[in-house]
């Protein structure tokens, strides 16, 4: 459409991100009859951290119409993780139910990302790729759009789904409490010799870190390690049960300190996956809390689009799911780390800021 000479489109959904939540979201809303375009800002394939996926997300898979395709491309499924935690090593299973022991998916997230974005493309999202969300547009005290590199896009209901550099938090619609100290992740892949290794990964952990490894395939094994605060980087090596094996590609980093957007839904915007909340990969289900998040979000902007339902009241309903979800995690995650002998300080710091959303 053109309007004084400026090119925009128009939609009812606009999806700000092509991840797990994103595309999530996408195929959620375009399922319920609404029409959605989606923006990516890089090209695929691209490097991220979180390959080993909690077997809940089966369900959810099963949900967005990918679980046959994920699992037919996923490398490995384990059922449990080898844990080494202050001291005492155990196997934690995952648990079984009436059709056998519940198992988890070690799949590459190019390949994830790929077949979710291909699932939203097929049901008629409007996939633009590679395409930069810029400046929010604003009507009437809510965000009515953006502006991309492509042109302006206008929509009925915005959805952010921009990973940690959240869209919104840089527009300032919504903000950001830090909850941790910084606290950064770097992670890489090595070359297996032989083809077979234990399928199920490991947790290691002491005082000053925590490495984890987990076989992506049969001769690729993906290390992530979270150094804590203080402690420097040039102190800790790549995890010593590499040793001697090839490295594939460059080490990356990624920022994964504790923060929550709040409020995470206002103004016609709500935020999805890393743009609403981020913990540690300590978690263990950060793709399936993106793939969740991202189905609320649509299913309150069809509840907004289609039944006329109050705005306000929502965004309110969704910005107290997520934030409930926020604070059992954390409560979670701070019990675990205290159980290390002697815990990390900064935990206690985390456990202070949490106090604010009580």
């Amino acid at each position: 459409m053109e309007v004084g000479g400026n090119t925009f489109s128009e939609t009812d959904v606009l999806v700000i991100g092509g991840g797990p939540a994103g595309t999530a979201a996408a195929i959620s809303a375009v399922e319920r009859g609404l029409s959605t375009i989606l923006l990516e800002q890089t090209a695929f394939p691209r490097p991220r951290p979180g390959e080993t996926l909690h077997p809940g997300t089966e369900a959810v898979f099963r949900q967005l119409g990918v679980a046959e395709s994920v699992a037919a491309e996923a490398g490995i499924r384990h059922e449990g993780i080898h844990v080494t935690w202050s001291g005492r090593c155990q196997m934690q299973l995952y648990g079984a139910g009436s059709d056998g022991p519940w198992r988890g998916y070690q799949i590459s997230r190019s390949i994830l990302d790929a077949l979710l974005i291909d699932r939203a493309q097929a049901l008629g999202v409007d996939v633009r790729q590679p395409c930069r969300a810029g400046a929010a547009i604003r009507s009437d005290n809510r965000i009515v759009g953006t502006e991309t590199t492509s042109g302006d896009i206008r929509a009925r209901m915005v959805i952010d789904a921009g990973g940690a550099l959240s869209w919104a938090s840089r527009q300032k619609i919504v903000d950001r409490l830090q909850i941790s100290p910084r606290l950064l992740a770097r992670y890489g892949y090595c070359r297996l010799p032989k083809s077979q290794c234990d399928e199920n990964p490991s947790l290691v952990a002491d005082e000053m870190h925590w490495n984890w490894l987990a076989p992506i395939s049969n001769r690729i094994v993906n290390w992530t390690q979270i150094i804590y605060p203080n402690v420097r980087y040039s102190d800790i090596d790549r995890p010593a049960a590499l040793d001697g094996l090839a490295s594939i590609g460059r080490i990356r980093g990624a920022d994964v300190t504790w923060r929550l957007a709040h409020p995470s839904a206002r103004d016609g915007v709500i935020t999805v996956g890393d743009a609403a909340s981020v913990h540690d990969p300590l978690s263990s289900h950060g793709v399936l809390h993106a793939l969740m998040s991202g189905i609320m979000a649509a299913t309150v902007a069809d509840t907004v689009i289609t039944d006329s339902r109050p705005l306000t009241s929502l965004s309110a309903i969704y910005s107290a799911w997520l934030r409930d979800r926020f604070l059992a995690d954390s409560a979670q995650l701070i019990a675990f780390y205290r159980q290390l002998s002697p815990s990390p300080p900064w935990i206690d710091e985390a456990a202070r800021q949490l106090m604010r959303l009580n």
